[in-house]
């Protein structure tokens, strides 16, 4: 494993020289004039590359914890703890981001959080210590909690944004797919855990390149008066509300998802067979997000969270019967099209609700708070009392999630 070391040392040296430009200030090597910085089709390339890139760790997160599993034999309490220091950490740097992303030059702090996921990749990859592996996930839930909200901002910067998240969530979706199948029969059938981190850093490498064409910063926007009114009464409950059930939803999502490559471990399928399941299981997610779009607010909120919550809690009831392989393949695309469409109406009853945009830029933090608890919960309730347990644990936090949300939906149609 160690023969790669030398390539990804020197590869390492040319990245940061490709990026050395942006911390000496040096605007003009990234080619973009001031009116194209923002808007421009290499920047929408730009910002969709990086953030399939920075998003990996989390895409793949359920089979490098079977690898971790396999390799250092660690139980799913510890593997709980290591997800839950990386959410953890990844949420704080989030909630802090209000209080950075206006004051730094974006293209430095986004070299700083990439450099930093390229030194937790290879020391997790090369010191062979469990201790150090849990060092390596914090260090990588900071770097990903600087990157991401600067991704964020700047596509919704962009002139159409809907277009741009859905370009974004769409190369995301596919390319972790193929990430997922392509992984387990290279990397990792023959280096382990290792070889998975040896991999995201090669990966890695190729953002250094797009790192100059991000925007130095946010777009300077106007606020229109109805928009800067104080929080008071339905106005602030609503989308409170709704951020709960954000939250809830993703304890429920994560707590299962993170754990199904260590459930394909324990029912005894291969590297190659799990990998294959993930594969297919994110590819059919793009199926709920485009249900969500047929959909769209014709039907509320109501409607289209019950039958989200439906394909989730099959999915759910497909792995508590898991006995052959296609049950598992087949829950796992079910669990995933329910993700992606109750993800859909979650993320627009926040943004529905908040009439004032103070409260939007708080669903990443949610979201990550929700899966660091769902995970940990998850992970000592499967080593103490089993895979059933935490199932239905779940699916009760799925249940309450749906139901919060809509209530949230209706508070705000109502005021």
């Amino acid at each position: 494993m160690y023969v790669f070391a030398i390539p990804i040392v020197l590869l390492s040296a040319l990245a940061l020289w490709r990026v050395a430009p942006v911390f000496a200030g040096n605007h003009a090597a990234s080619g973009i004039h001031a009116e194209e910085e923002k808007y421009g089709t290499r920047t929408l390339v730009a910002l969709c590359v990086l953030n399939v890139i920075v998003g990996l760790p989390v895409n793949i997160l359920p089979m490098t914890l079977a690898a971790i599993a396999l390799d250092y034999g660690m139980d799913e309490a510890q593997l709980g703890q290591i997800t839950g220091v990386y959410s953890g950490l990844n949420t704080l740097m989030i909630i802090s981001a209000p209080f950075w992303i206006l004051r730094f030059n974006w293209r430095k702090a986004m070299a700083l959080g990439l450099i930093a996921s390229l030194l937790a990749y290879v020391v997790g990859a090369y010191t062979g210590n469990a201790t150090i592996i849990m060092v390596a996930f914090a260090l990588l839930g900071i770097s990903n909690g600087i990157c991401f909200p600067i991704l964020l901002t700047a596509l919704g910067d962009m002139p159409n944004p809907d277009r741009a998240f859905g370009i974004s969530v769409t190369l995301q979706v596919f390319f972790a797919a193929a990430a997922t199948y392509l992984f387990p029969i290279s990397y990792l059938a023959q280096w382990g855990f290792a070889g998975i981190m040896t991999g995201s850093a090669v990966v890695l490498l190729i953002s250094f390149l797009f790192v100059s064409n991000i925007p130095f910063s946010k777009k300077e926007v106007t606020l229109l008066p109805e928009n800067t009114a104080s929080l008071s009464g339905s106005a602030a409950t609503a989308p409170i509300i709704c951020l709960i059930g954000l939250g809830l939803l993703f304890a429920g999502l994560m707590g299962l998802w993170v754990f199904v490559g260590q459930l394909g471990n324990t029912i005894g399928f291969t590297e190659a067979q799990i990998g294959a399941a993930l594969a297919a299981a994110l590819l059919a997610s793009v199926g709920g997000a485009g249900l969500a779009a047929i959909l769209g607010d014709r039907w509320g909120r109501t409607l289209p969270m019950s039958v989200s919550l439906g394909f989730l809690l099959a999915g759910i009831a497909l792995y508590h019967e898991v006995d052959t392989y296609s049950t598992f393949v087949l829950a796992g695309c079910i669990f995933n099209v329910g993700w992606n469409m109750a993800l859909v109406f979650a993320l627009g009853a926040v943004a529905v609700t908040d009439t004032t945009g103070r409260m939007t830029p708080f669903s990443p933090s949610a979201m990550g708070l929700g899966a660091a608890i769902g995970v940990v919960l998850a992970g000592e309730v499967i080593s103490g009392l089993g895979y059933a347990t935490s199932f239905a644990i779940s699916g009760l936090f799925l249940g309450v999630a749906a139901i919060t949300i809509i209530i949230g939906s209706k508070s705000a149609a109502g005021r």
